[in-house]
């Protein structure tokens, strides 16, 4: 892996560069029967990846130093950055895999606040290369996935998860004889029951479809609960299960009635 340093330099041939800073990947030059070369040498590569003399100083072949860019190494670079709102909220760890002959190689990694990017190197002839992210909530008892996906740059933050954002759901009621209003309150999951939180929906046999959206601030909490409106002269009624954010609510009148009886 490599770090997102990515080096323009000078250095004579014979030397090397420490990639990252965990030093698990290093970039060698020197010489041997074939000429000069340039070697990335990675933990978590089956064997050393090389460019020849001509890959690394380009229409330059006598000059004593070379400048390193990203094209100057034999590897082909992918970008992954995690934004400080979704690590404020997670540990994040990705994979990469792609087939090399009858083999699949697997290159984890690990974003963090000290360490929000990382460079994966692969090599020039890798095809079909995927990508697949973990989110966990830092007691771990929860956790968001992402792909498989093409191996390409990669910003992530909270916004990449669906669960983050703007939700809405299908409200309905079915009236039974004698059963005039519903009134519901909804809660977004993970908010405090202050007034100002609390959604009040009203239905009626000649409307007894509504529409709600709320935002959810985290990923890791994007369902919803609901209750029977409390009246004034009530202390509490209890809430429902948290429901996911996907899940229209669909509901009895009678049942709703019985229910808070």
């Amino acid at each position: 892996m490599v770090s997102n340093e990515l080096l323009e330099s000078d250095l004579l041939f014979g030397g090397e560069i420490r990639l990252t800073s965990d030093t698990s990947s290093t970039l060698r030059l020197g010489e041997d029967s074939l000429g000069l070369f340039a070697r990335v040498d990675d933990d978590q590569l089956p064997r050393p990846l090389r460019a020849r003399k001509e890959a690394v100083l380009g229409d330059r072949p006598n000059r004593q130093h070379l400048d390193l860019g990203p094209d100057s190494f034999p590897v082909q670079f992918v970008l992954i950055e995690a934004g400080r709102a979704l690590l404020d909220l997670a540990l994040v760890h990705g994979g990469c895999r792609y087939p090399d002959g009858d083999a699949v190689v697997a290159v984890t990694f690990e974003l963090t606040l000290t360490q929000p990017v990382i460079a994966l190197a692969l090599p020039q002839h890798a095809t079909g290369a995927t990508l697949e992210i973990e989110a966990m909530t830092p007691d771990k008892q929860r956790s968001l996935h992402l792909g498989p996906m093409p191996a390409r740059d990669l910003q992530l933050d909270v916004h990449s998860f669906p669960e983050y954002g703007s939700h809405r759901i299908d409200i309905d009621c079915v009236f039974d004889d004698g059963e005039s209003l519903v009134i519901l309150d909804l809660l977004p999951e993970g908010r405090s029951e202050k007034p100002e939180d609390i959604a009040v929906v009203h239905l009626t046999p000649a409307q007894p479809h509504r529409e709600w959206t709320w935002l959810a601030e985290s990923p890791f909490q994007a369902g919803y609960r609901f209750r029977r409106h409390i009246g004034p002269d009530e202390v509490t009624a209890q809430w429902s299960a948290v429901r996911s954010y996907l899940e229209p609510l669909a509901i009895s009148a009678r049942a709703l009635a019985a229910g808070s009886k």
